[in-house]
């Protein structure tokens, strides 16, 4: 694809800008290449109880882990983190 891309006719598909998907040229199933809008309305929910929970000073409260979130079996793992403390920043030497 080209920088700037101005195509005000629209002279030009997809597939001529970024090649056929999948095997053959064929589509991929719309199952396994779109992202099913009732994910983005949950993840935008957690997300703005996370930032609730911090402006209004409650951060005790909030979830210190990896969030991982299958809408489709509708299951909800929260994955502990920890922090490496041997492992400095090679940039600001924060770690």
């Amino acid at each position: 694809m080209k920088e700037n891309f101005n195509d005000p006719d629209n002279r030009y598909s997809r597939q001529v800008l970024f090649g056929p998907i999948g095997k053959n040229g064929q589509e991929m199933l719309a199952r396994s290449s779109a992202v099913i809008n009732t994910a983005v309305n949950i993840i935008a929910s957690i997300q703005t109880t996370e930032a609730l929970k911090f402006l209004t000073g409650n951060s005790d409260d909030m979830i210190k882990g990896l969030i991982n979130i299958d809408v489709w079996d509708l299951s909800l793992d929260i994955i502990d983190i920890k922090k490496d403390k041997g492992n400095r920043c090679p940039v600001c030497g924060t770690g």
